[in-house]
């Protein structure tokens, strides 16, 4: 596996620059064979741009500008917006495949697995929605009406709800979707048509819909329930490597980017043993950069 043509790829506002830069830190820590960053600044500032050229340089990585003034990708979600992606593959013409990172996102392992996986005939990667799984297991077992699950089920039909994705963590095989003209013309054209009425992981599950590899919740777990993942996919009938024992490899925090002045990073955790898994996590950041700057004004109580 070629990893000079892999990227890992993040994208970050101002507000929550923190939570981006401890994210890429953790990563490259991670995978230290991936020496290239894809990095989309949502009308950054020069400090922060700077932090971040520092946190990659210190793992002897090199860090990609393709940041931007205004807003022609959408920020301040978790997941993949469709817009972002197609910023990311515009930039990407020598690159076979991108590691989206969200925000709040904390690398515990190593990202090699994730990055050299064999996607056979798929596009994408990702770790199913575990409230999708969930809804489409209660539909199956007569616990909620189509009502509820019509406009899930609309975007992924013929493959089942379960089959939705989050998108917080995606691989994205930037070779493959460069040979299928049709699917490339299909993305521009739905993020051009600004369909579905909100820029969400929506339109990411209705284009690759059946061209999408179920990983296991290891690769993007929130706090203190990747058990619980495996545990609703195996009850959908779900076997193999998606639902073997793993230990956490991306761990994702109940972090938001929080307005501009939030007084504590750890303001929106609400769970004292997450906040204290988050604590650690930055203390540790602050052992490799001693004088992170954005970090000097954030309490950690």
């Amino acid at each position: 596996m070629n990893h000079d043509r892999h990227r890992l790829a993040f994208v970050a506002e101002e507000r929550s620059f923190h939570l981006t830069a401890l994210a890429l830190d953790a990563a490259l820590a991670g995978s230290p064979r991936v020496k290239r960053v894809m990095f989309v600044g949502m009308s950054l500032q020069d400090d922060s741009l700077r932090e971040a050229r520092d946190i990659a340089a210190r793992h002897e990585a090199h860090l990609e500008d393709h940041s931007v003034d205004g807003p022609p990708v959408a920020a301040g979600s978790t997941p993949l917006a469709l817009s972002t992606l197609v910023h990311l593959l515009s930039r990407a013409e020598r690159v076979d495949r991108l590691l989206y990172l969200c925000p709040g996102a904390i690398v515990t392992g190593d990202l090699s697995p994730l990055l050299s996986l064999d996607l056979r005939d798929k596009v994408i990667a990702g770790a199913r929605d575990p409230e999708k799984v969930k809804l489409g297991y209660d539909f199956v077992h007569g616990k909620n009406s189509w009502n509820d699950v019509e406009g899930v089920a609309g975007l992924v039909t013929p493959w089942p709800i379960q089959s939705y994705i989050d998108t917080g963590v995606l691989l994205i095989d930037c070779a493959a979707i460069r040979r299928d003209a049709a699917l490339l013309k299909k993305i521009h054209n739905l993020a051009a048509a600004g369909a579905l009425g909100h820029d969400n992981q929506d339109r990411i599950n209705l284009l690759f819909k059946g061209r999408i590899l179920h990983v296991n919740p290891a690769w993007n777990a929130p706090w203190g329930h990747p058990a619980s993942r495996r545990s609703w996919a195996r009850r959908c009938g779900y076997r193999g490597e998606e639902t073997a024992f793993r230990a956490a490899r991306i761990v994702r925090f109940g972090t938001t980017s929080g307005p501009p002045d939030m007084p504590s990073l750890l303001a929106p955790m609400h769970k004292q043993m997450e906040r204290m898994a988050y604590k650690m996590a930055i203390r540790s950041f602050r052992l490799r950069h001693p004088d992170p700057g954005f970090l000097s004004s954030l309490r950690l109580t």
